[in-house]
């Protein structure tokens, strides 16, 4: 099976994290799809032209200052934007985490004589087609944008590969490595075939890791990203070979985990600094 690399962007952080640990273990993927939402300059002129995205534009420009006056003058509105606040996911992505492996992933795979193709869209057209020629392939997603529904069933022979810091179907969503330590579970990254649903899909391969030295929730993430990145090279040669069995999930054996309250976070700091095995 044809393994392919889909990034969002020319310097994805986890996609950069993923082809070194890739290269690590002496293996590669075959081409990398760049699927950065840049049109050709016709389609920009013409997509700059469009009234309704102008007309977008200015409401939301309008609506920011808005927000921005009545929060300065309006104290019960600072207090809802303080409850806002105390759910921020700001500080936690893994661009914030890892600026110092952030390297331009395109430059790096053609250094290595690897394929390159771009796309404007990931749920385009010209990316369909050209993907459904392919037949059976794996795509290893790093970005992109949020694949639409159909997309699934118009490419049956494609499986697009998601990795997930937590053990799924008990912790899918959000801050789930987390939700884990404050529950007491485990530390597991889970490696989903994904489908329409929020960490819904097929299991392709399960890895416990470890976060001894985390003493932060940032520790905690990094620790976490760093063994999804892992995990998803370990699963690439298998994915080659097909040696996988997909174990399906039912969408009642789990839950969907939000953002967490920084008041929660700040819980599971406490439980970080005495050690995370600790009780």
């Amino acid at each position: 099976m044809r393994v392919i690399l889909l990034v969002g962007s020319r310097n994805h952080t986890l996609a950069s994290i993923f082809l070194k640990s890739l290269n690590a273990i002496g293996e590669t993927i075959d081409e990398v799809i760049l699927c950065d939402g840049v049109l050709p300059l016709s389609q920009r002129i013409f997509s700059y032209l469009n009234l309704n995205k102008i007309v977008s534009h200015i409401q939301g420009k309008v609506v920011t200052w808005l927000r921005k006056v009545y929060l300065k003058n309006n104290p019960s509105l600072q207090t809802y934007q303080g409850l806002f606040d105390r759910w921020s996911p700001r500080g936690e992505n893994s661009w914030d985490l890892f600026t110092e492996f952030t390297y331009d992933v395109i430059q790096y795979v053609m250094d290595q004589k690897i394929p390159v193709r771009h796309f404007s869209s990931i749920n385009g057209v010209p990316l369909k087609s050209y993907l459904k020629g392919l037949g059976k392939a794996a795509v290893i997603c790093y970005g992109g944008g949020i694949l639409k529904k159909e997309l699934f069933k118009e490419l049956p022979e494609i499986i697009f590969v998601n990795s997930h810091m937590a053990k799924v179907p008990p912790f899918r969503g959000m801050n789930v490595a987390e939700w884990s330590v404050m529950s007491g579970e485990g530390l597991e990254v889970t490696v989903m075939a994904m489908n329409s649903g929020i960490d819904t899909g097929p299991i392709l391969y399960r890895m416990p890791y470890e976060a001894n030295e985390a003493r932060t929730t940032a520790d905690l993430r990094k620790a976490g990203y760093l063994a999804t990145c892992n995990a998803m090279s370990e699963i690439v040669p298998m994915l080659r070979q097909e040696q996988f069995t997909p174990l399906a999930q039912e969408k009642e054996q789990g839950k969907p985990h939000y953002c967490m309250h920084t008041e929660l976070k700040d819980q599971v700091a406490r439980k970080l600094m005495k050690g995370i095995n600790a009780h």
